[in-house]
This record gives C-alpha cells, sequence and structure tokens, in this order.
C-alpha cells in the first residue's frame, strides 16, 4: 500500500518571508448589539493582518469625534465613510495587543471598541446597532432568526433523507469499525494526518458502485478536545461540491481518544480520473485539514 502524506493547510504557519500573513479561511460576518447599560463590557472587534474589518452603523459616523489610539503606526488611517469605518492592520497583532477604538457618531453618541487579533477567526464586517430596540435592529435581527431557521430546517430535511439512504448505512458501519459487512475495499493509497495536536490516516474504498472516505483521528492535545463543525467535498478544478453522506463516530474528541468519520457517495466514471479536494473545518471555524487531489 503506498502511504502518502495529507496536504495540510494549518492557517497561519509557513509564511513567506515578508509576505502577508494569511487571512482566516471565512470571514465572518456578524451583528453587535449594545445595550447601552451601566457596566457594559467593552466590545472585542477581531482584526488581521493586511484584512479589512468594516464596521457599519445606523447613524453617520462623525469623523472628528471618531479615533484610534495608540496603533497610527499600526494601522492605515481610517476609512471613515457616511456610516462606516474601514480598519486594515499593517503588521500582525501580538496576542496580548489592545488598542481603543471610538467612534462618534452624529446624534451624539460615543461607542467605545478594543481591537484585537484572534489566530481563528477575523471579523471581515460588523453591523454594530447601538440601540437594540431600533427599528433596523429588530428588523435584522429577525431575518436572522428566519434564516437560522432556514437552515436548521434543511439540515434536518437532509439528516432524514440520509438516514434512509445505502449511504448512511455504509457509513455508519464503517465509523463503527465494521467494514467487514460491507463489500467497499480499500484502495491502493493512504494518507497520513501529521498535525499539531492531531494524528491519523485516511483511506479511500470503493465497492456497491458507492465511494467511501474512512478518517481515523486521534486528539493528542493534553488540554482541549477536537470537534468538526463542517466537512466539504469539492472537485479540486471546478470548485463545484460533491454531495455525501457523513457519520462522525464522536461529536467531541476528548484528549488522547481516537475516533472515526466516514463520508459515502455515489461512484461514477468521471469522478475516477477527477481530482477532489476534502476540507474538514474545527468547531471555530478554522480548515485544520486539506486534503488535495484526493481520487474518487
Amino acid at each position: 500500500m503506498v502511504t502518502r502524506r495529507v496536504f495540510l493547510l494549518p492557517l497561519f504557519a509557513g509564511l513567506a518571508a515578508g509576505g502577508a500573513p494569511p487571512a482566516p479561511r471565512r470571514l465572518r460576518q456578524r451583528s453587535l448589539y449594545l445595550s447601552g447599560e451601566p457596566g457594559e463590557e467593552v466590545p472585542d472587534i477581531l482584526v488581521w493582518a493586511r484584512t479589512v474589518t468594516t464596521l457599519r452603523f445606523e447613524a453617520p459616523v462623525d469623523a472628528r469625534r471618531t479615533k484610534l489610539e495608540g496603533a497610527e503606526a499600526r494601522f492605515e488611517p481610517l476609512l471613515i465613510g457616511d456610516r462606516s469605518i474601514s480598519l486594515y492592520p499593517l503588521h500582525e497583532l501580538a496576542p496580548e495587543d489592545r488598542f481603543r477604538l471610538t467612534v462618534g457618531l452624529a446624534g451624539g453618541e460615543l461607542l467605545p471598541f478594543t481591537l484585537r487579533s484572534d489566530r481563528e477567526r477575523v471579523d471581515g464586517q460588523v453591523d454594530v446597532f447601538p440601540d437594540p430596540a431600533s427599528c433596523e435592529a429588530l428588523r435584522q435581527h429577525w431575518r436572522e432568526i428566519q434564516e437560522e431557521r432556514q437552515r436548521q430546517h434543511a439540515d434536518l430535511q437532509r439528516r432524514v433523507k440520509e438516514e434512509l439512504s445505502v449511504e448512511h448505512a455504509l457509513a455508519t458501519l464503517l465509523v463503527m469499525g465494521a467494514e467487514r459487512l460491507t463489500r467497499l475495499q480499500e484502495g491502493s493509497r493512504k494518507w497520513s494526518i501529521r498535525e499539531t495536536g492531531l494524528t491519523g490516516t485516511v483511506v479511500a474504498m470503493q465497492g456497491m458502485g458507492k465511494v467511501a472516505v474512512l478518517l481515523t483521528v486521534t486528539n493528542h492535545d493534553p488540554r482541549f478536545s477536537w470537534s468538526v463543525s463542517e466537512i466539504r467535498l469539492t472537485h479540486s478544478v471546478t470548485q463545484k461540491p460533491k454531495g455525501f453522506s457523513l457519520r462522525v463516530q464522536r461529536a467531541s474528541l476528548p484528549p488522547g481518544d481516537t475516533g472515526r468519520i466516514a463520508l459515502v457517495t455515489d461512484a461514477s466514471p468521471k469522478d475516477a480520473a477527477q481530482p477532489y479536494l476534502l476540507e474538514i473545518f474545527r468547531e471555530d471555524g478554522v480548515r485544520h485539514i486539506a486534503v488535495d487531489k484526493l481520487m474518487l
């Protein structure tokens, strides 16, 4: 059997000298609702080197009363629009770095924020609502509730459909370690996972007109559990996603434990010669593992 190492892409490793630190896989967009109550904590805005973070407000921004304290050499000058502010850090911030941004609004409010870096998350856009009871804040909150309900409904339908599928049954047998009860045959290629705090193997299997990918991983982190938020399988060239049934042996993998993840999909002649990219995102949204040029 040929053993190949997984092409791992830890998000913040392997920086080229003088190059820009890579941005996280996905910039998050979020809404920030301020209570205005006494003693309210100053909210954090997560920034990252050479990545634009935009704050948007309901009211016009007062540029004269808006300032970034003690970080002028670390950031580009603030780009202030009518109702927005864009931040652009020139260099990577140290974990302990904290900078105060004070935003003045035309209505007289002064809104304080703390700028800091997080190696696993970054804010691409933050919609700020100083008054959570305003019409726009309520509308936005309602939209978010509706979007979340739609996602949950779609996820429920997908799960019900999967429970009745052959692919789901095969994936269940694989995560249980019952490969012998299937007619899936292990292929000649095997990948090894070697990443900080994580080791394991990736095996491709075929049979019964199906293709399966079985991952066995061990969490070596002595402090934190390891869990998966999302798995993607896409064509390496076209980026077109390929559907699959998924089973995860354990929702969260405690330190020192080993678990299995199985994906099963239909095999087709055109897939046999096409490379695919398998990506695994941790619970915090960071892409932790990527297997490139996976042949199904």
